[in-house]
Parts: C-alpha cells; sequence; structure tokens
C-alpha cells in the first residue's frame, strides 16, 4: 500500500496573505501541528520565497524537505540541491533585483523581494491609478531578460515573479517523489497530496492527480474548470482543518 506524501504551498494556503511578505508566521498552535503530521506523513513545502526565508518561518528539520524560489532550490536530506539552471541565471537575478528595487524605491506601495534565484515585486499596497504607469515601466526593466530567455515572468497575486526557465514547482514536485521513492524500502511508493492557492501551484495540483493522488485548491474557485481535482479549500483556515483531519485519521 503506498505511503502518503504531503506537498503544501506557504502564502496564501498555509499562512494567509498580507500586505507585506515580512508579516508572515504562523502561529505556534500551527507550527506544532505541522511538526507532529510531518512525523506521520512526509510533508515538504514548495514556496516562492528563499530558502533563508523560509528557515525563519518553518520547523525545517521537522518536514522531509523544503523547495524556494518555485523549485530552483530543494532541501532534502539534509542537503541544498540547486539545479544548474538556477546557478546560471543567479547573477542574472542578482543584476535584476537591484535594478527594480532602485528603480521603484522612491514607489509607495512597491515592494521588490530579492531572492537568491528569483525576483518578485509586489505591488498589492500600489494605489490603482498608478498600476499601469507600474506595469509600462516594469516591462521596459525586463523585457531584454525575457526576450533572451534568461528569465521568465509569471503573475501571482498582485506580484510578478521572474525566475529561471524550466524550474518550477511542478519540476520540484516530481523530484521530490522520485528520491523518496529511490530511497524507500517500499516498493509500492507515495502517493501525493498537493494544496496550493496560487498560479505557480495549479499545475503542480492537476500532476498530483493525474499521479494517482490529491489536489486542492484554495479559494473560492478553480482557475479553470477540472472535474479531476479532488476538492476546494477555500482558506488557509480550512487547509488547516484538513491538516488537524489529516492527523487525526493517520
Amino acid at each position: 500500500m503506498k505511503r502518503t506524501a504531503l506537498f503544501l504551498d506557504f502564502d496564501g494556503t498555509l499562512a494567509p496573505i498580507h500586505s507585506h511578505p515580512d508579516d508572515v508566521r504562523l502561529s505556534p498552535e500551527r507550527e506544532n501541528l505541522l511538526i507532529d503530521l510531518s512525523s506521520k506523513i512526509p510533508t515538504i513545502v514548495l514556496s516562492g520565497r528563499s530558502l533563508p526565508d523560509l528557515r525563519k518561518r518553518l520547523p525545517v528539520q521537522a518536514l522531509a524537505g523544503i523547495s524556494g524560489d518555485h523549485g530552483a532550490s530543494r532541501f532534502f536530506r539534509g542537503r541544498i540541491h540547486v539545479p544548474t539552471g538556477a546557478q546560471s541565471v543567479r547573477p542574472v537575478v542578482r543584476r535584476l533585483g537591484e535594478a527594480l528595487k532602485e528603480t521603484f524605491l522612491s514607489w509607495g506601495g512597491v515592494y521588490v523581494e530579492e531572492k537568491e534565484y528569483s525576483v518578485s515585486v509586489h505591488f498589492r499596497n500600489l494605489d490603482p491609478d498608478h498600476t499601469d504607469a507600474f506595469r509600462k515601466i516594469l516591462l521596459g526593466i525586463v523585457l531584454p531578460d525575457i526576450d533572451r530567455c534568461s528569465l521568465i515572468e509569471s503573475k501571482g497575486k498582485c506580484v510578478w515573479e521572474y525566475r529561471p526557465p524550466g524550474l518550477n514547482k511542478e519540476d520540484a514536485f516530481t523530484w521530490y517523489l522520485e528520491e523518496m521513492n529511490r530511497g524507500s524500502e517500499s516498493k509500492d511508493g507515495f502517493r501525493p497530496v498537493m494544496i496550493g492557492d496560487d498560479t505557480t501551484d495549479w499545475e503542480t495540483v492537476k500532476r498530483s492527480v493525474r499521479m494517482g493522488g490529491e489536489g486542492y485548491w484554495v479559494g473560492e474557485s478553480l482557475p479553470e474548470f477540472d472535474a479531476s481535482i479532488t476538492g476546494l479549500l477555500r482558506s488557509p483556515d480550512d487547509v488547516w482543518a484538513y491538516l488537524e483531519g489529516l492527523y487525526l485519521s493517520v
């Protein structure tokens, strides 16, 4: 019989989205539940945040793994694994982050999050009247790197993400499953359960279902209709209620 392997997004899934990313924290009660659950079910967090940032917000040693920068860095069995594509793009990310930070320094409501292998430009607090001007300036800076295929652009919830091509949460999800299956004493392998809420999670949620597992979406509705999706969890509170039930059922 296959064991369950649990995959979770962080912002918007385990923790509510805040106006500023630095303000996000798990309560002690929820962190303890995550530790207890991880002792029964291998649990991996797949996030757009960097690994150093996630270490401040999660019980790293209790988890089976943590992936940061949308799959570009992967902590597993005491080691950090970084795919070649992420390493090569690091100077590009550093240069772009510095340029964006300098450009939007005086803009109220824009926050440039420089990470190890990606850059996020948050505009949740930006005056809506300035959105078009912001987007025009942003594109003027990032398009050369996108045209050279050095980076790809994706849009999240009031955030634009710039990261290495070919690396994503879906790829990290598959990599973790392969590594765990390789090291498992059982020939049955693992049955995945994936829970996420953002555009970068959607393909991973669907892949989890295609691989014979479960896929849950966090939000009021699905990004697109897909009858195979296991269920809809409307908020992080619903996610934690599900996780508590999962813990009690194991």
